[in-house]
C-alpha cells in the first residue's frame, strides 16, 4: 500500500529507523505453498506502533525493503524499474490471480533476506512466463521488475512488482517464516503497511459480524481488530464468535481500503472454538414477511447465518442463473418445496417454496456432479441423475437466506446432498411428494396478477395480486384458464414517449391477469430469434398476426398450465418446466 493517499500524520510515525530484525526460520513444503516452523521476531507487533527498520540501502540499487518502505531514502517510486542485488526468496508459489479476455494473470509471494516487516510482496504478471520459471516455495529468484503502486477502483494502492524478467538460482531453499502481528497493528495503516506482502501470524482473534449482520462478505470473514481474512487462496466458513489460536497467511491491501489476511491452506487456520454450525430451518421461516426478524436475509455476495434445509423436494429442473465475462455458466438455480408445508390434499401451504442458487465450485456434494458439457451453456444431458439435481429429488441443503432484486433465496450453498427420489428411489420416511398448488376462478387467480415493472415516461407500475408473495418459490396449477392477453410487453427505458419500446420476451396473461413466463424453458418457440428485436406492435408483430396457431394465441384455453411461480424484474410469473405442464383444452 501506498502511504501517498494517506495523512501526513502517518507518514511521520513512519520515519523511525533502527536496527534490522533479527529472525529464525523454519522448514517449508514445495508443492502446497505452505512454509513450517518458526516464526520471524520483530518489535512493536504486539499494538498499532510502525515497525522501525534500517532497508541497509545498496548505493546503486534498491532492496525490497526500500521500495515497501515509505520512510526509505532511497524509495524508488511508482512506476520504477528495478533489478534486486540479491535473489528474493519465493514464499507462494505460483496462483492464478486473474483471467480476462484470454488472458491468464498470475502472481506469487516474495520476501528478501529472512523475511519480516517492508520485506515482502506480490509480484505479478504475464502467466505463461511466470509458469516458465517453475517456482515453489523456497525458489531463489533474481528478479527484474517494475514498481506499480496498484489501485484497482480505490484511491490507495498495493504496492506490487510487475514481472519483467527473472532467473532461478540453484535449488530451491527454506523459505521465511511467518511473522508475528499483533492484531492491533490492522487499527493504524502505517503500522499495517510494513506487512503487505509478508507471510505473517495473527494469535487469539476471534470472528465478528460486518456491520451489514452478515457473517461473510465476498468469501471474507471479519476479525476483532477490523482485519479480513480473504478466500482468495483458501476459504476457511468462520462462525461468529470463533476463536482462533492463530490465522497465517499473507497481508493485502484492497481497493476499498481493507486489510485482508490470505490463508494457504487449512493448517493455517487453527479454531479454538465456536465453529460455525447451520441452523436447522423451514423455509417458511425464510419466506414469510413475518419471521424477517427471526432470519435476516443478505444481499448476494454477503452471507448471513448459515441454515439448514432438510430433505427437501426439488420441484423444477436446473437453470442457468449467471454466466461469467466469457459466457460460461458459473451460477446455477432450482426450486424446492417444503414436504412438511402440505394441505390434507398433498398441495403446498403458502410460503413453502424457494429457489436455491449454487456454484459447482463451492456447492459440496455427496452425489451431484455438476458436471458442465460445453464452455457457454447446458445442453439437453443436464437431465443425468448423477450430474444435476432432478425434479422429484429430496435433498438437504446449507445455505444462507438472500434477496437478489427483492426475490427471496437460498444463496451462498455449501452443501447440497441427495438424501432420495420420487419415484425411483425410497425417500425418508415421512417425506411426501408435494403436488402443485392447485387454483381457479377469476377472483382467485386475480390474487396471482403478475405486476407491472415501471419504466419512466412509458410504463407505469402496476401491483401485483394480494397473495402474490405467499405463493412466490411455488409450484401451481392454473386450471380452466384461457389465454386474456397474447402478449405482454416488457418495455425499456427511454427519454420520450416516442422512443419506448415495449418488446416481446414471450410472455402472455390469461384469466385473472396472471402472466406466464419462460424463466423454465418453455415457450421460447415463440420468442424472436436472437438479435432480432419482437413488439406487440410493430415490424415484428407477434401472435395472432405472425402465427395464429401459436399456443399463446388470444382466447386459446388451457385444461390447466402448471409452473414454477418466480419474481423477477418486479413480475410475478408462472413458468412451466415442460411442454407436458401446459394442457391445452379441445378447441
Amino acid at each position: 500500500m501506498s502511504l501517498k493517499h494517506c495523512s501526513a500524520v502517518l507518514l511521520v510515525l513512519a520515519a523511525a529507523a533502527c536496527a534490522p530484525a533479527t529472525s529464525t526460520t523454519g522448514a517449508s513444503s514445495s508443492g502446497s505453498g505452505t512454509a513450517s516452523g518458526g516464526q520471524n521476531s520483530s518489535s512493536g507487533q504486539s499494538s498499532g506502533e510502525v515497525p522501525q527498520v534500517d532497508c541497509e540501502s545498496v548505493a546503486g540499487s534498491f532492496t525490497l525493503c526500500d521500495i515497501q518502505n515509505p520512510a526509505s531514502n532511497n524509495n524508488p517510486g511508482n512506476g520504477a524499474e528495478v533489478t534486486f542485488p540479491d535473489p528474493l526468496v519465493v514464499t507462494l508459489a505460483p496462483f492464478t490471480l486473474s483471467t480476462a479476455n484470454g488472458t491468464v494473470v498470475k502472481a506469487f509471494f516474495v520476501a528478501e533476506g529472512q523475511g519480516g516487516p517492508y520485506r515482502g510482496a506480490l509480484v505479478r504478471g504475464d502467466g505463461a512466463q511466470i509458469d516458465a520459471l517453475n517456482l515453489t516455495v523456497g525458489s531463489r529468484l533474481n528478479l527484474t521488475g517494475r514498481v506499480d503502486e496498484f489501485a484497482g477502483t480505490g484511491l490507495s494502492t498495493e504496492t506490487q512488482l510487475l514481472f519483467i524478467g527473472g532467473t532461478v538460482v540453484g535449488s530451491p531453499g527454506v523459505a521465511p517464516a511467518a511473522t508475528p502481528v499483533g492484531i492491533g497493528a490492522f487499527g493504524n495503516d502505517a503500522a499495517a503497511e510494513a506487512y503487505e506482502g509478508v507471510l505473517i501470524t495473527v494469535a487469539n482473534v476471534s470472528a465478528i459480524r460486518f456491520d451489514s449482520g452478515a457473517i461473510a462478505e465476498f468469501g471474507a470473514f471479519r476479525l476483532d481488530g477490523n482485519l479480513l481474512v480473504d478466500d482468495q487462496l483458501f476459504r476457511y466458513r468462520a462462525g461468529i464468535g470463533e476463536t482462533f489460536t492463530s490465522i497465517t497467511g499473507f497481508l493485502r491491501y484492497s481497493y476499498d481500503g481493507k486489510w485482508s489476511l490470505l490463508p494457504r491452506d487449512a493448517a493455517d487456520v487453527v479454531s479454538s472454538g465456536n465453529p460455525l454450525t447451520p441452523r436447522p430451518t423451514a423455509i417458511t421461516e425464510i419466506q414469510d414477511p413475518a419471521n424477517a426478524a427471526t432470519v435476516p436475509h443478505c444481499l448476494p455476495t454477503a452471507e448471513c447465518d448459515p441454515l439448514l434445509l432438510t430433505n427437501m423436494v426439488v420441484v423444477s429442473g436446473v437453470r442457468v442463473a449467471d454466466k461469467d465475462s466469457t459466457g460460461k455458466s458459473v451460477l446455477f438455480s432450482v426450486f424446492v418445496q417444503d414436504p412438511t408445508r402440505l394441505d390434507a390434499d398433498g398441495q403446498p401451504l403458502p410460503y413453502s417454496g424457494i429457489k436455491l442458487t449454487f456454484s459447482r465450485t463451492q456447492a459440496i456434494s455427496n452425489t451431484f456432479t455438476y458436471v458442465v458439457y460445453g464452455d457457454t451453456d447446458l445442453p439437453d444431458t443436464r437431465d443425468s441423475p448423477t450430474t444435476w439435481p432432478q425434479i422429484g429429488d429430496v435433498i438437504t441443503v446449507e445455505g444462507t437466506a438472500q434477496e437478489y432484486f427483492t426475490n427471496s433465496q437460498i444463496g451462498g450453498v455449501t452443501r447440497l446432498d441427495l438424501v432420495g427420489s420420487f419415484p425411483a428411489m425410497t425417500a425418508p420416511s415421512g417425506v411426501i411428494n408435494p403436488k402443485p398448488k392447485s387454483l381457479t376462478g377469476e377472483s382467485v387467480l386475480a390474487g396471482l396478477a403478475g405486476g407491472r415493472h415501471a419504466e419512466a415516461m412509458c410504463v407505469d407500475a402496476v401491483s401485483p395480486g394480494e397473495d402474490a408473495e405467499q405463493w412466490e418459490g411455488v409450484l401451481l396449477k392454473l386450471e380452466n384458464v384461457a389465454t386474456t392477453l397474447a402478449c405482454v410487453p416488457t418495455a425499456s427505458a427511454s427519454t420520450s414517449p416516442p422512443d419506448c419500446i415495449q418488446a416481446d420476451f414471450g410472455y402472455f396473461q390469461v384469466t385473472g391477469g396472471v402472466e406466464i413466463g419462460t424463466s423454465q424453458g418453455v415457450f421460447f418457440a415463440d420468442r424472436c430469434a436472437t438479435g432480432v428485436t419482437c413488439t406487440c406492435d410493430g415490424p415484428n408483430l407477434l401472435p395472432p398476426a405472425r402465427n395464429p396457431d401459436m399456443t399463446r394465441s388470444i382466447t386459446k384455453t388451457f385444461t390447466s398450465i402448471t409452473g414454477i411461480y418466480d419474481f423477477s424484474f418486479d413480475v410475478f410469473r408462472v413458468n412451466p418446466r415442460t411442454e407436458a405442464d401446459v394442457v391445452v383444452a379441445p378447441q
